[in-house]
């Protein structure tokens, strides 16, 4: 039983604030939907719900997809254009521009001692077709076939016809760059021939003698395989070019010697494409025992350099200075390139 001043009274409910809170919850949960006042979701800055937003970015990104097709495809189709003609480097392998082709004649008249029997005309007609690549402005190789007709007698249709295949040569030319446009160049020729069995002429000039009319004159011992070593001066000035060279050749074998057949040119440039000159062309025969002067062959050519519609024309009409090589000389020289 309560005892004091509050026993009459009805028990003091709880405080009113804890039991407070918990009702309000419940009754705002259990009330009317919030109705969140017009304006911009509070978690989408950009305005919707998630799921719009969403949809919104796909949509955009699909269109922009769509816009970009067409340029993609169109700067594919350029660039594969561009790109095309470096897909082929075999180009650069084989360059049809700096292969040439030169074809050369030529007519000799000498005059060789015959053993035994007085001075008797030989006549040589001489053919080599040379295809040369220039793989650099510093190198260029070149492979040659000679070939001769040789006649006895004073009549190109003369007695003791022979033709003759005189083999091939090999030749590697080490150049000055831009030699043209240098005052002075040094370029270095290194030639490899083979003589064939029956040749009348040597493939490398001063190698061997040959066999039979129209062999080179009291040179060489015949052998089949010989080199050559070629060191090239030339000087420019003004319209002129002067080169100055002498192949020296070795016969590669038992027994072979060395001989010497030194050769200069003095041109001048008339008009573009058109040079004009002298040209001399010597053998001397075997160094350390040089033949005989009247055994030497010296010979003096007027020269022509001529350019006409991709074509290269040489030509040269000269005259023997001694009994071995007295008489007529002409050549003439066809070259192309690519």
């Amino acid at each position: 039983m309560a005892v004091g001043p509050h026993a009459n009274q009805p028990p003091r409910p709880p405080p009113a604030s804890a039991p407070s809170r918990r009702p309000a919850a419940r009754r705002r949960s259990a009330g009317p939907p919030h109705r969140r006042p017009p304006g911009p979701h509070p978690s989408n800055k950009h305005g919707g719900p998630p799921q719009r937003r969403v949809l919104t970015l796909l949509a955009s990104q699909a269109c922009a997809l769509l816009w970009a097709l067409p340029a993609a495809a169109q700067e594919g189709e350029v660039q594969a254009a561009q790109v095309q003609p470096v897909e082929v480097p075999a180009s650069d392998a084989i360059d049809l521009s700096r292969i040439t082709v030169q074809q050369n004649f030529g007519y000799l008249t000498t005059a060789i001692p015959a053993a035994g029997s007085a001075d008797v005309y030989k006549r040589a007609y001489t053919s080599e077709t040379q295809i040369a690549y220039t793989a650099s402005d510093r190198y260029r190789l070149a492979v040659s076939v000679p070939a001769s007709l040789t006649t006895a007698g004073n009549m190109p249709a003369g007695t003791s016809q022979s033709l003759a295949w005189n083999g091939i040569a090999v030749r590697n030319l080490f150049m000055t760059p831009h030699a043209g446009q240098n005052r002075m160049f040094f370029d270095l020729g290194v030639e490899f021939a083979y003589m064939a069995p029956g040749a009348r002429l040597p493939a490398l000039a001063g190698a061997g003698k040959g066999t039979g009319p129209g062999a080179a004159p009291g040179t060489g011992t015949g052998a089949a395989l010989s080199a050559g070593l070629t060191p090239i001066v030339g000087f420019h000035h003004g319209g002129y070019a002067l080169t100055v060279t002498s192949i020296v050749a070795f016969e590669l074998g038992a027994g072979g010697t060395a001989s010497l057949a030194p050769a200069a040119r003095l041109t001048r440039t008339i008009a573009e494409g058109f040079d004009v000159g002298i040209e001399y062309n010597g053998m001397m025969g075997q160094i350390g025992a040089f033949a005989p002067l009247d055994q030497q062959s010296h010979v003096v050519y007027a020269v022509a350099d001529v350019g006409v519609a991709g074509f290269n024309l040489n030509l040269g009409v000269g005259f023997g200075l001694t009994s071995a090589s007295n008489g007529l000389a002409v050549r003439v020289g066809i070259g192309r390139g690519f």
